[in-house]
C-alpha cells in the first residue's frame, strides 16, 4: 500500500478557535523526578511541546486569546482565526485589516499576525501577511522589534496594544510604499533568472533533477504572474509568492506563509528585491 504524503501545496485552514491549552506536568528520568525542570504538555492530546526550567512562565492559550480579543476591541480588525505550526509549539492568530491596500490595478488584504511560542523561542510577536486577492498569493513580513517576553507578570495593557498597532501599521506602510516602487520598476528577463536562482539557492549549471524541477517550476510562475501583472520586479515578486503559495509542497504549510519553508524562500527573493 502506498503511503500518503504528507506534504501539500495548500495551506492548512484557519480554525475559529484554539479548543486546547498547555499545562505543566513534572518531567522525570529513571524515575527519579527532575525539581528543577517542568514539561509543556497539550492537554488534549498529551504531546510533549517542550521541556523549560521551572522558571520559565510560558503565556497560556487562554492569555493569548485575551490578548486577541483585546486587540480586536481596540482595532476594529476581524479575528479571522487561528494556525498552530510544529504541533503547536507556535500559535497564530490572525486579524484583517478592513481596508484593502491597492498595488497599481491589484488589491490585496492584509492581516496583523499576533504569534506566541511554546518553545522557548519568543514571547508574544506580530507581523503582517499579505494576500493579493486576484491569485491569493501570500507573502508575511513577520517583525523582529515587536515583541513581548514571557515573565510571570505577563500582561497585555494599553500600552502593549497600541504597540502592537502601530509595528503593524507601520509594517503596512511601509510594505506598500516597496510595492508600489516594485510596479513601476520593469525588468530584464536575465534579472529573471538572476532572481529565480537566488531564491533556490543555485550557483551553478550542474543540477540535480529535484533542483531543476523546483527552478523550472518557479520560473513558470514567474512568467504567469508578469503575463497578467506586468514585467516589473511586483510582478517578479508575486511569481516567488505564486510558487511558495501554490506549488511548493510541504507539510504544516500555514495560511500567509509566516513560518516554514515557504516563508524562507519568499524572504530570501524580498531581500534580493529590497536591495536592488
Amino acid at each position: 500500500m502506498t503511503r500518503r504524503s504528507t506534504r501539500s501545496t495548500f495551506a492548512e485552514p484557519l480554525t475559529k478557535s484554539l479548543s486546547w491549552d498547555i499545562a505543566q506536568t513534572p518531567v522525570s528520568v529513571n524515575g527519579k523526578t527532575l525539581s528543577n525542570y517542568q514539561a509543556l504538555v497539550r492537554n488534549d492530546n498529551q504531546d510533549v511541546l517542550a521541556v523549560t526550567k521551572k522558571s520559565y512562565h510560558p503565556a497560556t492559550n487562554e492569555r493569548f486569546l485575551e490578548v486577541v480579543s483585546k486587540l480586536h476591541e481596540f482595532t476594529g480588525f476581524d479575528v479571522k482565526g487561528y494556525s498552530v505550526f510544529q504541533g503547536g509549539r507556535k500559535v497564530l492568530a490572525y486579524l484583517k485589516n478592513t481596508e484593502n491596500m491597492r498595488i497599481g490595478e491589484f488589491d490585496s488584504e492584509n492581516y496583523m499576525v499576533v504569534g506566541n511560542s511554546f518553545d522557548c523561542t519568543t514571547g508574544f510577536f506580530t507581523g503582517i501577511s499579505n494576500v493579493v486577492i486576484r491569485c491569493s498569493n501570500q507573502f508575511s513580513k513577520m517583525s523582529i522589534q515587536h515583541k513581548v517576553r514571557h515573565n510571570k507578570q505577563l500582561s497585555m495593557k494599553l500600552d502593549g496594544l497600541v504597540l502592537f498597532y502601530k509595528g503593524f501599521m507601520q509594517e503596512q506602510q511601509a510594505l506598500q510604499q516597496t510595492f508600489t516602487s516594485w510596479s513601476e520598476q520593469p525588468i530584464e528577463p536575465k534579472f529573471a533568472e538572476k532572481f529565480v536562482n537566488h531564491v533556490l539557492d543555485i550557483k551553478s549549471d550542474d543540477l540535480s533533477t529535484m533542483k531543476e524541477n523546483q527552478r523550472r517550476s518557479l520560473m513558470e510562475s514567474v512568467g504567469t504572474e508578469m503575463d497578467a501583472m506586468g514585467a516589473t520586479l511586483y510582478g517578479l515578486f508575486n511569481g516567488l509568492t505564486h510558487y511558495s503559495s501554490h506549488v511548493v509542497r510541504t507539510s504544516g504549510k500555514l495560511f500567509g506563509n509566516p513560518i516554514g519553508h515557504s516563508a524562507s524562500l519568499n524572504n530570501r527573493g524580498f531581500q534580493l528585491l529590497s536591495s536592488k
